[in-house]
């Protein structure tokens, strides 16, 4: 049975896919879908989404990987997610004409300029795509410029903002509250931190839970081997932590924890619905592979006041309108990281303002129509290719 391959390097491509998924397996009843990964993390992740059958490593763009990625997964189109990571995986489907797609696409000058992506550069990869499913219009002449024909540009949507994996429901957040232990708290989220993040962010709880009552943090590292950092400088601080998983499963009590540390994939967009202030992490101290930044549209999806670092290079235009409501939106250091979630926590009509500016910048509300479209319209090409061979 041939399969759809879905190509998601990392965390942040995974988190797209789920859209995409559920899409597929719609239309694609008799083929089984596979995602091919590029680490642990992502493959952990990946197993979360429904209807995946197989998670494949591929974690070194080779001539002999990209070979036995494509004889062991045998797929009939494969789908990269925002960017093109693997050239020569690509090179290798071109020659065995399989249908390729690069959907939630975006370009800017931190991609152009950015080592991962010099490969694709060099080997002029974009233009061998079937097709190119961008974000938003605005991204169709990025990629014309680097080849890719007119007609082959579509636009997809950004499967960032998939509003079935961000929605919390009443029922679902009621829940959450109960088992972490929520239920009269305000609460902090530092979300997808860095390892350099560790430390400003922690002394920010500790502020936080020295000088206000009933708060609780909720910490989410980018990378789970992260826990253990998060742990022992906690120890050193004197801050009680428990992860999720152990609230949940009753190992810990919920009164005897002062941070919570995030220890599964996937879930962070709906956690953002039960914070009062957030931090986007990467932003202060940034990681070296994520030239496009970290994503503040899921926190903003709920209404929820943001604290970002200086290195947010997508969305940048949003936070500037939000710095013109509020500077301590943007902060330098640690301890502007620290007096603007202080600030946040204690205002209770400052974030009531802030939700009403947040709803009339940001319009949510993904249109997936036209990569259905294009899913429906690649379908009935092989169907009918399969029929004439």
């Amino acid at each position: 049975m041939k399969s759809v391959l879905i190509v998601m390097p990392t965390i942040g491509e995974v988190l797209q896919s789920y859209q995409l998924s559920r899409e597929l397996n719609n239309l694609f009843h008799g083929n089984a879908i596979y995602a091919a990964v590029g680490d642990n993390d992502a493959s952990a992740a990946a197993n979360r989404i429904a209807g995946i059958e197989k998670v494949l490593v591929y974690d070194s763009d080779i001539k002999e990987d990209a070979e036995d990625l494509l004889s062991n997964a045998d797929p009939l189109v494969i789908f990269f997610i925002e960017n093109c990571y693997y050239p020569l995986l690509l090179i290798e489907a071109g020659k065995r004409n399989i249908i390729t797609l690069l959907v939630s696409a975006a370009m800017n000058n931190a991609i152009l300029h950015h080592p991962r992506y010099e490969r694709c550069f060099t080997m002029d990869a974009y233009r061998m795509f079937s097709y190119v499913g961008v974000k938003s219009p605005g991204y169709r002449k990025d990629f014309v410029a680097l080849g890719v024909e007119e007609e082959k540009i579509f636009v997809s949507g950004d499967l960032k903002m998939d509003m079935q994996r961000l929605s919390l429901t009443n029922t679902e957040e009621k829940e959450y509250r109960k088992k972490l232990g929520l239920q009269t708290m305000k609460v902090f989220i530092a979300g997808s931190i860095s390892s350099d993040e560790i430390k400003p962010v922690m002394d920010t709880c500790k502020r936080l839970l020295t000088e206000k009552d009933n708060v609780k943090c909720i910490v989410a590292p980018r990378f789970l081997g992260d826990i253990k950092h998060l742990t022992e400088y906690a120890d050193v601080l004197s801050v009680r932590t428990a992860t999720k998983t152990a609230l949940i499963d009753g190992l810990v009590e919920r009164d005897r924890v002062d941070v919570i540390l995030l220890d599964t994939y996937g879930e962070l967009g709906k956690l953002y619905g039960l914070a009062d202030a957030v931090f986007v992490g990467g932003t202060l101290m940034p990681f070296a592979d994520k030239p496009l930044g970290q994503n503040i549209l899921e926190p903003l999806f709920h209404g929820k006041p943001v604290v970002v670092g200086p290195n947010v290079k997508k969305d940048s235009d949003i936070i500037d309108r939000l710095k013109e409501f509020w500077p301590g939106v943007s902060i330098g250091n640690s301890e502007g990281l620290s007096e603007s979630i202080s600030f946040m926590l204690s205002n209770k009509a400052f974030k009531e303002d802030y939700a009403v500016v947040v709803r009339d910048l940001v319009k949510f509300g993904n249109n997936f129509e036209a990569l259905t479209g294009k899913l429906s319209e690649i379908y009935d090409m092989i169907i009918r290719s399969e029929r004439t061979c």
